[in-house]
């Protein structure tokens, strides 16, 4: 890291030296990342396919944190290789664009449009993102994939690491259980009649989870992770077909918004960028109340199986609230809080609502009153300021009194998730589970042993 920041000090103070114009470059953009996901040090690597060091060299960029920088300048490809070291591309510390499309395409790659600050003095015939440029955040585009009743619950580490490795980033999550026209929007339109309606019945079966995924050329790299995988996790999945349709299925799966920064896509196609949460009401929470519903016994084997159909309803089984801070970004890695929230799934508890969202500064402040802590002082609660977060409702035997119990069953099999409780926020009582569940939720899923009513 040493010999590229001694590298952009040049660039920036001075020129070649035998440069007639001496002229430094001009920095459009910076951008600091802890870890370079596969595709990007795919994009980075000076090696082509095939080579014997195009492998190791993207292990190479993986393994440390980049600076990325936008710099512009006349003749600044010509300009720049002057300034490298002789061994370039030696140990890989510093790589450059090698032309100017590959350069266009890596800064579509790292930086947003209002992340690149366009200084078209540089070169008045090329300018970065044009406003009629229709590659205008080229490789920004979102895509949804939607994992059917009863296979998912199990498996949710596999799942995001599987679309971490293809390059693909978590902008929307909901649980939801399909409607008719919903269940019917995703299947093909040249269906049978008969499977038709067979399906449509199976997706209304059970809570489904549906995720909004962006990155480059999304629709394409979702449809190939989905035709590669033969395991009936994936195989029972739904991927968008097409970029029009997986507009389509984001507005019609996630209308309330996705938890990133707003593209030129987004805007055209009037996508929400969520700040807030649209389902937090605090005249549900003094209106409403949560409410058993009819009890259900079911055989051991039924309550066995993941996220599926009713469960067995008893006098001891309680509904929780869960916030989990999503401040590790899933383009880089699996974020340890969904392998704890997978463990208590794999416990015996039961996911009946949630979503992935954004809190701001007055929903924020009611939800630590209603837990009676402090907005500054707590750690837990200081981290919702950072990032996103996932919003989920969880039943089980004594999920809200006994919760800290459940927490230590797991730790005896997985030590290395010990640390993760301190990035989970959840109430202490019965009564602040409740106020959490009627303020962040109007409804719970059909299986659920407790319902919201007036």
């Amino acid at each position: 890291m040493s010999q590229g920041l001694s590298l952009l000090h040049r660039v920036l103070t001075e020129g070649p030296e035998d440069d007639i114009q001496h002229a430094p470059f001009k920095l459009l953009g910076l951008k600091w990342l802890p870890t370079l996901t596969r595709l990007q040090a795919q994009e980075l690597s000076p090696y082509e396919v095939g080579e014997p060091l195009c492998h190791g060299s993207q292990d190479s960029l993986m393994t440390s944190p980049a600076l990325v920088c936008a710099l512009g300048r006349m003749n600044a490809f010509a300009s720049l290789e002057k300034l490298l070291p002789h061994d370039y591309p030696g140990n890989l510390s510093v790589l450059m664009s090698p032309t100017p499309e590959v350069a266009f395409r890596q800064v579509s790659l790292f930086f947003f449009e209002h992340e690149i600050i366009p200084d078209h003095s540089v070169c008045p015939s090329l300018k970065f993102f044009p406003q009629n440029c229709s590659t205008k955040d080229p490789q920004m585009l979102l895509t949804v994939c939607l994992f059917k009743p009863r296979v998912w619950s199990h498996s949710l580490t596999k799942i995001f690491h599987k679309l971490q490795q293809s390059g693909l980033m978590l902008v929307g999550l909901q649980v939801v259980t399909l409607d008719k026209s919903d269940a019917t929007s995703l299947l093909p339109a040249e269906s049978e009649p008969s499977d038709l309606e067979a399906h449509v019945d199976y997706l209304g079966s059970g809570s489904s989870l549906a995720l909004c995924l962006q990155g480059e050329n999304a629709v394409r790299r979702l449809l190939d992770v989905l035709g590669k995988e033969d395991s009936s996790l994936w195989t029972n999945s739904y991927g968008s077909r097409s970029n029009e349709k997986a507009t389509e299925d984001v507005k019609r799966l996630f209308p309330d918004g996705l938890c990133c920064t707003e593209t030129s896509t987004m805007r055209q196609e009037q996508i929400r960028s969520m700040c807030s949460d649209p389902l937090a009401s605090l005249e549900r929470e003094q209106s409403c109340m949560l409410a058993s519903v009819a009890q259900e016994i079911l055989s051991p084997s039924n309550v066995s199986r993941p996220n599926g159909g009713s469960v067995i309803h008893s006098p001891r089984w309680q509904t929780t609230c869960l916030l989990i801070p999503l401040n590790a970004p899933l383009l880089s890695q699996v974020p340890t809080q969904l392998e704890m929230l997978e463990q208590l799934l794999r416990s015996g508890c039961h996911l009946v609502a949630g979503r992935m969202s954004m809190l701001d500064n007055e929903q924020r402040k009611h939800i630590a009153e209603t837990l009676e802590v402090s907005t500054s002082g707590n750690e837990e609660m200081t981290r919702l300021y950072m990032a996103p977060c996932l919003i989920l409702a969880l039943q089980g035997e004594k999920i809200v009194t006994g919760f800290k119990l459940i927490l230590e069953s797991i730790y005896k099999d997985r030590t290395d998730l010990e640390n993760v409780e301190k990035m989970i926020i959840y109430p202490g009582s019965e009564k602040e589970a409740k106020q959490l569940i009627c303020y962040l939720f109007d409804a719970l899923s059909p299986e659920s042993c407790h319902a919201i009513v007036p």
